[in-house]
């Protein structure tokens, strides 16, 4: 029953919280994934932050297209609203793939923790 609950239970647990969140706000999703494998990935050896926030971005993908897709098709958001951010979010993407080995660990959960707490003060005020 453990290998279950800590295989198959959790993870979904998690997934569901971090989809809802992610379809529900638009954000946030990642967050959950963060705290929920970095407690995963700190368990079992050889895995790294970098491992994390990579595993993390995948997992979003999914999200986010699906998330898209419900706006766009229930008329919740016109598309032509988001072309400004595309071009620029794909390159911030790139670019941050790109560094994400070449940053060190302490400075990359530096950076995340400051957006989050940026964000969670934006999105409260």
């Amino acid at each position: 029953m453990k290998i279950i609950v800590r295989n198959i239970l959790l993870p979904a647990f998690f997934g569901i919280c971090a989809g809802f969140i992610n379809g529900l706000a638009g954000t946030g999703g990642g967050i959950i994934l963060v705290f929920y494998l970095s407690y995963l990935m700190n368990k079992k050896s050889g895995y790294t932050p970098r491992d994390v926030f990579a595993t993390v971005i995948l997992s979003i993908i999914p999200m986010s297209v699906v998330s898209a897709y419900l706006y766009v098709s229930q008329n919740s958001v016109d598309i032509a609203d988001s072309f400004p951010y595309i071009l620029p979010g794909l390159s911030g993407g790139i670019i941050g793939a790109f560094l994400l080995d070449r940053i060190s660990v302490k400075l990359l959960k530096k950076i995340f923790a400051v957006m989050v707490l940026y964000a969670g003060i934006k999105f409260v005020v």
